[in-house]
């Protein structure tokens, strides 16, 4: 028996950050604040705007 072929989910498209997203960025890291720390922070915003866009209401609170 062979087994079926696993559809291929499809990339999420790569996020494009502004020039003042960037900056931002950069200056939370300079302010103290680890990079982890730096992307968690942001990450929210684009699971949220993700949720409308897609009219989910799945959106985890952070």
């Amino acid at each position: 028996m062979t087994k079926p072929v696993k559809e291929r989910r499809q990339r999420r498209p790569r996020r494009a950050f502004t020039p003042q997203d960037k900056a931002d960025a950069v200056r939370m890291v300079k302010a103290g604040k680890s990079v982890s720390q730096v992307a968690r922070e942001l990450a929210p915003a684009n699971d949220i705007e993700q949720s409308f866009n897609t009219g989910s209401s799945n959106v985890e609170a952070r």
